[in-house]
């Protein structure tokens, strides 16, 4: 019975965190960033502005059959230096993040606990049974070879199956506490969806304004 209580439970939390997200619009408010995250994103936005002016640079030298020897020692540093900014930003995104995350996991498992609380009827109990009792017949007349029957066992098994799936789908649905945090989930999903797109926006806005997209060394968020 544990299997199908696991089974049960896992999949109806997926389903109604899907669908809570899924129904969710932008109606969180982005928190406000922290000085350390603008900190991070100027120095960012300000280095790919170097690395284009560089590259720039480069491209205009190349065409002239100019030296490129200092032209690719800038982009490299510039590079450099870009890589290491991204890390400081990630690092500030991290710390201005995790509340976010942390409320996300808080709901994820309430709403756990709320699922278990809400499918733990008698009802539910006795479609398990039933469930188990369908599938152990099919086991034992697969093994004893009794062809005849099996087709028979199949169809058995899964109305007891669909039956449990309506059953769960009728107290889940009964349940308030399920419904408020499905409702809290999916608020806490959008709020972190803001601020990470508060963080990291501004900075592929610039990488894209300035041709360097997944070149150079500038990642993808």
């Amino acid at each position: 019975m544990k299997t199908f209580q696991s089974m049960t439970i896992t999949a109806a939390v997926f389903t109604l965190a899907t669908a809570g997200v899924n129904a969710q619009t932008a109606t969180a408010t982005s928190n406000p960033l922290p000085a350390a995250v603008t900190s991070a994103q100027t120095l960012v936005v300000n280095e790919l502005g170097t690395l284009k002016t560089a590259v720039t640079q480069y491209n205009t030298d190349k065409a002239a059959g100019v030296p490129l020897k200092s032209d690719i020692a800038a982009i490299q540093a510039a590079r450099t230096q870009l890589q290491t900014d991204q890390k400081t930003l990630d690092a500030a995104a991290k710390t201005f993040l995790s509340a976010d995350q942390l409320a996300v996991k808080t709901d994820l498992t309430q709403l756990k606990t709320d699922t278990t609380a809400a499918i733990s009827t008698s009802t539910i109990t006795s479609d398990k049974a039933a469930v188990e009792s369908a599938q152990a017949k099919l086991s034992a007349d697969r093994a004893a070879g009794n062809s005849t029957t099996i087709a028979a066992d199949r169809a058995v098994v899964a109305a007891a199956r669909q039956q449990l799936a309506t059953d769960t789908t009728s107290a889940l649905a009964a349940s308030s506490s399920v419904a408020a945090d499905k409702a809290s989930l999916a608020a806490a999903s959008q709020t972190l969806k803001t601020d990470r797109s508060a963080v990291f926006a501004p900075v592929m806005t610039a990488a894209h304004a300035n041709g360097l997209t997944g070149k150079y060394g500038f990642g993808r968020h």
